[in-house]
């Protein structure tokens, strides 16, 4: 089906592992465990792939989420980036970084991005099995209200019964709530 479908010599190959496609206005962002890719161009003239940034990789799924243009990810090496379009990337975990390196391992991480109207806008960081106590933690960065500038790192949380994966989803129209899955069995938490 042409719609749904390419070609099967219409490929592009990686030099290490593909861990997620993000779209953007620039481009089909490639992340991989060691870079991330862009694949520009248009069917017209052709799509061709470049690297975008060196050293930027992400090693799952879960490490990578999105916010309007704005997309955040967590590389291998524990440095969470901001990365716009515009603006480039920057690394708003530094205020944090030397907790995050720490608790935080890098397999099953996860970022999410809730935005919950004027209530509750935020990043959220989870790893499920670190801290003290091996019951997951998780770190929230909200952005500074006006007429301030500048981002807000929450003291580190931690899961009393473990948790697994944290994200926000739309529950409904309008209505985002942020789920948060249990390591093995269980309940899916709503915060």
């Amino acid at each position: 089906v042409p719609n749904n479908s390419f070609p099967p010599l219409n490929n592009f190959g990686f030099p290490s592992t593909v861990t997620n496609l993000v779209p953007t206005a620039l481009g089909m962002l490639v992340f991989t465990i060691s870079d991330l890719y862009i694949i520009q161009g248009n069917l017209a003239s052709g799509l061709f792939s470049t690297p975008f940034l060196i050293g930027y990789g992400t090693p799952s799924l879960t490490s990578v989420c999105t916010d309007g243009a704005l997309t955040y990810l967590l590389t291998t090496d524990r440095q969470v980036i901001s990365l716009d379009p515009n603006a480039g990337a920057s690394e708003v975990g530094f205020p944090i970084g030397d907790i995050l390196s720490d608790e935080l391992g890098t397999g099953f991480t996860s970022l999410t991005f809730l935005r919950n109207g004027s209530k509750d806008k935020a990043l959220y960081v989870s790893n499920p099995n670190t801290g003290p106590n091996a019951t997951g933690s998780y770190f929230r960065m909200s952005p500074t209200s006006a007429p301030e500038t500048g981002l807000n790192w929450s003291t580190r949380g931690v899961f009393v019964n473990g948790n697994g994966i944290m994200k926000a989803i739309e529950t409904a129209p309008g209505v985002h709530k942020l789920l948060v899955g249990p390591n093995s069995s269980g309940n899916i938490l709503m915060r």
